[in-house]
Order: structure tokens, then C-alpha cells, then sequence
């Protein structure tokens, strides 16, 4: 889990999941916003672009939509709550490249 830049004190999974899909983050613990690293924001984006890899390939060999829709919806979900454990935090916006 992340820690915060400011406070130093280490989120909570829980805390951390509630606050994936937004850009700006904001602390539990000193309320101040948060940004999530460039190193931190390749991360996600890689794990984000799992779903599609696996979609792909589905569609491409004309399995059934029946099939792969789960497929797909089932591995979305586990790449949102495997985001957390890659999330890096910086007191900056730092650009993305």
C-alpha cells in the first residue's frame, strides 16, 4: 500500500480502493491532496490494458460473445482491486512522461 508524501503514515487498502479512479487523492490521515507517480500511473495504465489483451484475441478467433463478455467483466474487476498495490504517491503532479 502507498504511503502518504506528507504525513509519511502507510493507507490502508480500504482507503486506497475508494480513491483509485480519481486523479487528485486526498489523505485519510492529513487531509491534503495526493498525486499518483509517473512510475505509479504507468503502473495502472498497464494493468488497466489487461482486459483489452485478453479481449482481443477472444473476438479475434470468434469465440462467443456469451464467453467472453464474463471473461472480460471478471478480469476488469480483478484489475481494479489488484490497482491498489501499485499505487505510488508524490506531494506533485508529477507529467506523465
Amino acid at each position: 500500500m502507498p504511503d502518504c508524501p506528507s504525513c509519511g503514515k502507510q493507507w490502508h487498502y480500504k482507503d486506497t480502493l475508494k480513491q483509485v479512479l480519481r486523479r487528485k487523492k486526498q489523505c485519510p490521515y492529513c487531509d491534503r491532496a495526493v498525486y499518483v507517480t509517473t512510475k505509479g500511473r504507468w503502473r495502472e495504465s498497464t494493468l488497466q490494458m489487461v482486459p483489452l489483451l485478453v479481449w482481443l484475441p477472444l473476438v479475434s478467433f470468434g469465440v462467443a460473445p456469451v464467453i467472453y463478455i464474463p471473461i472480460v467483466i471478471t478480469i476488469f474487476v480483478l484489475m481494479y482491486f489488484i490497482i491498489p498495490f501499485y499505487t505510488e504517491l508524490s506531494k506533485d503532479e508529477e507529467p506523465i512522461y
